[in-house]
């Protein structure tokens, strides 16, 4: 084995779109997508702007995250608000400001906690199996019950009411 070493990606941002239509084609395939999100243009500006502390790997799931979000709003296409960095992350939620403010900042696990329960409701409540929400997540069905007990989040069988349980 030998060691590759490549500049940051904040160096080679020429890389950022190749690399983002591979991850969003990936991540569609493992969603069963017959077709993929394309990322809007206003998207791929952000994507462009930022600088990735977390590089490539952060790029990746920033991505999986965009299209797990396009897919449960039944959009066409990646855009800004799926999208967890820079602008993206705004007063557009409906649990924010009433969109008084361009930027919300949550704490990490409320973020998360929410996250948690649009998945859960994406894949309507089930946790194991090839379309399960550990499946989705890549993570073990064992940790995202943990995760999910550590939150407050309560599995359902039908996630009506789900934002309610804290």
């Amino acid at each position: 084995v030998f060691p590759v070493r490549l500049p940051p990606l904040r160096g080679r941002k020429e890389d950022i779109p190749q690399l983002s239509r591979t991850f969003v084609g990936r991540f569609a395939a493992h969603l069963n997508q017959k077709i993929p999100p394309f990322i809007s243009e206003e998207s791929m500006k952000i994507l462009l702007a930022y600088d990735w502390p977390g590089n490539v790997r952060e790029l990746e799931h920033t991505l999986q995250r965009a299209v797990i979000l396009a897919n449960l709003g039944g959009h066409q296409a990646i855009l800004p608000e799926h999208l967890a960095i820079g602008p993206a992350v705004s007063g557009r939620d409906e649990s924010a400001t009433g969109g008084e403010t361009d930027f919300t900042i949550l704490p990490l696990e409320e973020y998360e906690r929410r996250y948690l329960i649009r998945v859960l409701e994406h894949t309507e409540g089930v946790i194991h199996g090839q379309h399960g929400a550990a499946s989705l997540l890549q993570i073990n069905p064992t940790t995202l019950r943990s995760r999910l007990e550590k939150l407050g989040i309560k599995k359902r069988k039908t996630t009506e009411n789900q934002g309610d349980s804290k």
